[in-house]
């Protein structure tokens, strides 16, 4: 949200966000950060709410700060950064806490720790901000494939809503549908998953690294011979046959 769009009431917010900042006031930041001031806005001088946390030394605010999506690498108007803020005022442990969070950027985007905690209001904020959605951890593991791995069908919504690709493979070769064969839950959520899946034309049509096709996946995890066919009928509604050799069980021949 840009301060053109903030309510008339709120248009003063940005200096009262760095006045917040500047007296290390948690609650305040917390709270106006909530009603969309943004993060990033510099002063006249360059100078980030991140940089001024930095300089000084709120150690506790620089986290959250970083944490709400901070970008850490802007430069102010003479090319200092917030690591060179919290030097020139000698809060070295702040400066160390910065570079280390820059250092696990690189492995783990700070957009995979919202998902991984399953807070959908920080996602949102961290895309509306323009994070990655289709970035990717040191393993090659992209954000949607944690999603689905964490079976959070509003997260998994907001990232199709916001580009992701379904079809992206990390460095094992997995993709979604190895994600989906991961999951400890019934058959009937994962039917849900997968019409999502479809709804945004991600392809489930290919087999998973070990050779299962999603109908012979879902139908594994059917904790009865109703749920499976229940989630069976609903599989197929949605057109999608089996062409693995699960299905041709006896298991599933008691169906």
């Amino acid at each position: 949200m840009g301060e053109e769009a903030l309510e008339p009431q709120y248009r003063e917010l940005p200096k009262k966000f760095f006045s917040a900042v500047s007296k290390g006031d948690m609650v305040a930041v917390k709270e106006m950060l909530s009603w969309g001031v943004v993060i990033n806005k510099p002063d006249s001088y360059g100078t980030t709410p991140l940089m001024a946390a930095s300089f000084k030394g709120y150690e506790t605010l620089v986290r959250y700060l970083i944490d709400s999506g901070a970008d850490m690498e802007l430069r102010d108007q003479n090319g200092l950064t917030a690591i060179d803020y919290a030097v020139k005022n000698e809060k070295y442990e702040v400066a160390a806490l910065i570079k280390k969070s820059i250092e696990n950027e690189k492995k783990v985007p700070r957009i995979f720790n919202a998902v991984a905690k399953g807070d959908y209001n920080r996602l949102k904020r961290f895309i509306e901000m323009g994070f990655d959605v289709n970035s990717k951890d040191a393993d090659g593991n992209f954000v949607l494939m944690n999603a689905v791995l964490k079976a959070d069908m509003d997260i998994v919504q907001l990232l199709l809503e916001s580009g992701a690709l379904g079809n992206l493979k990390n460095k094992k070769g997995e993709g979604i549908i190895d994600q989906i064969e991961k999951l400890e839950t019934s058959s009937l959520k994962l039917v849900q998953m997968v019409a999502l899946l479809q709804k945004f034309k991600i392809s489930l049509q290919q087999p998973s690294a070990s050779g299962c096709f999603i109908e012979d996946i879902v139908l594994s995890k059917g904790k009865n011979p109703t749920e499976k066919k229940i989630a069976k009928k609903l599989l197929d509604s949605l057109g999608l046959r089996t062409k693995g050799t699960l299905s041709k069980s006896k298991d599933m021949d008691r169906m």
